[in-house]
């Protein structure tokens, strides 16, 4: 249980780090990449991303989703059971539960698989939009 806590702890201290070195002037990885979801790109990398990052999440989620890239009700509902977890549990009460992938649910998805390598690294950067 502590060590749940302690690794809790250590994502929202990383993700302040970020947001105040964001707003230091760093550069961006992936700040015009396009949303995911519905009405949005709905395959192709971006949507293997997310299935990706999603299946390597600390979130206690449903079991893993395809990693097929192609956005179906699946995807969506594990995107919206992440964001509810990110509301509830990072206390972030301005995620939108809505299904879609945009900057903030991307950031933390982001922030979350490659912490240990840093911004501008691992292979999603590119295709998952972020403000990292």
């Amino acid at each position: 249980m502590i060590k749940q806590y302690a690794t809790r702890l250590g994502v929202l201290v990383a993700a302040i780090a970020m947001a105040v070195g964001i707003s230091g002037g760093t550069a961006n990885a992936s700040p015009n990449a396009p949303w995911i979801g519905w009405a949005y790109t709905t395959s192709g990398t971006p949507v293997w991303c997310v299935q990706h990052l999603l299946n390597n999440s600390w979130a206690p989620l449903s079991p893993p989703l395809a990693e097929d890239g192609y956005w179906g009700p699946k995807t969506e509902r594990r995107v919206r059971e992440y964001q509810e977890y990110l509301r509830s549990w990072y206390s972030m009460g301005d995620t939108q539960v809505d299904g879609i992938v945009g900057p903030h649910t991307g950031h933390m998805l982001l922030l979350e698989n490659y912490r240990s390598v840093g911004p501008g690294t691992g292979p999603c950067y590119d295709f998952v939009p972020s403000g990292w």
